[in-house]
């Protein structure tokens, strides 16, 4: 397609730790999603984001898997990042 696939996710933080303002990188099949994070995410707190995913070679195709990674700094200086793989449902 030669439109712009957008990318949704919601993110929870699961801690015990605010997550800095600015703190939060997620990419999809490696590459840059932009996220905003102008406040610090506190625990139990979730955002939600619908951003343009980056273009990939040969483009996202339904049912195919991608990965998802996000990472997170923490206002006392600590991090944490899991990757999953997710499922193209519509494109």
């Amino acid at each position: 397609s030669s439109g712009a696939v957008t990318f949704a996710i919601t993110i929870k933080n699961t801690g015990n730790k605010p997550v800095a303002a600015n703190g939060l990188t997620v990419k999809l099949a490696g590459q840059d999603v932009s996220i905003n994070l102008a406040n610090p995410l506190q625990p139990g707190q979730s955002i939600s984001v619908a951003a343009e995913a980056p273009s990939i070679q040969g483009g996202y195709v339904i049912g195919n898997s991608y990965t998802v990674t996000i990472s997170a700094t923490f206002t006392d200086g600590s991090s944490f990042a899991d990757t999953i793989a997710v499922t193209c449902t519509s494109a």
